[in-house]
């Protein structure tokens, strides 16, 4: 994401794993960590109920209890008493870059749900070494099944209802899969994001001198 502002894609956040990440900066802040890690951002988390990530715990069976615990621990052994605003940590950077791809080409959704972000670091070798070694629980999570039947595990889940936190996106949330994106009130990904410039030349919305670049010059 060297292009792209850390802002830009904690915008495409929904409102359940934004929340958590404003309280994780806030929790390494207070505790002068130097920087905000996937432990501070998963405790946070993992301490709502009905998001994706804390039904993906209950069908596996993660002892939730223990995983906030070993989060708790890792955290309280980060570098304490800096004074400046806490930075991102490059694994939280990396599993926000990686859900952003997993939302987008795998879900065909446009907002990173939490749901997202466990797959894409359970996807990547380096993060799920990073996950498990924060708790042992991760290593419950079938990451591959997860992905295939994330729409019974997830069902009622509050971040159906959700979009992304900066409102982009043609249309709500709530299809989980790329192949339901595709059936879902008869949109295609390419109705969800992009615009039909016929249809709006129709209807009078679009400014006429577009495409007439040679008449311009």
């Amino acid at each position: 994401m060297t292009d792209i502002s850390i802002e830009t894609v904690t915008g495409k956040l929904n409102r359940a794993g934004y929340d958590a990440f404003i309280q994780a900066l806030r929790h390494a802040k207070s505790g002068g960590n130097r920087n905000v890690e996937l432990a501070h951002w998963l405790f946070h988390i993992l301490q709502q109920e009905h998001t994706d990530l804390s039904l993906t715990a209950d069908h596996y069976k993660l002892d939730r209890a223990r995983l906030l615990s070993d989060l708790a621990t890792a955290i309280s052994g980060f570098r304490m008493n800096e004074t400046d605003m806490p930075g991102i940590a490059n694994g939280v950077i990396e599993i926000l870059d990686r859900g952003w791809h997993y939302a987008t080409l795998f879900f065909g959704e446009p907002q990173i749900r939490t749901g997202h972000l466990l797959v894409a670091g359970l996807k990547s070798t380096d993060l799920r070494r990073t996950l498990t070694s924060l708790s042992k629980e991760f290593t419950k999570v079938n990451v591959d099944g997860l992905a295939a039947e994330h729409r019974a595990i997830w069902a009622g889940s509050e971040e159906d209802n959700l979009r992304p936190m900066d409102n982009s996106g043609l249309a709500g949330a709530g299809t989980p899969g790329a192949e339901q994106a595709a059936g879902a009130k008869g949109t295609t990904p390419l109705d969800r994001f992009s615009q039909d410039l016929t249809a709006r030349a129709k209807s009078g919305q679009m400014d006429p001198i577009l495409g007439r670049d040679n008449e311009i010059r």
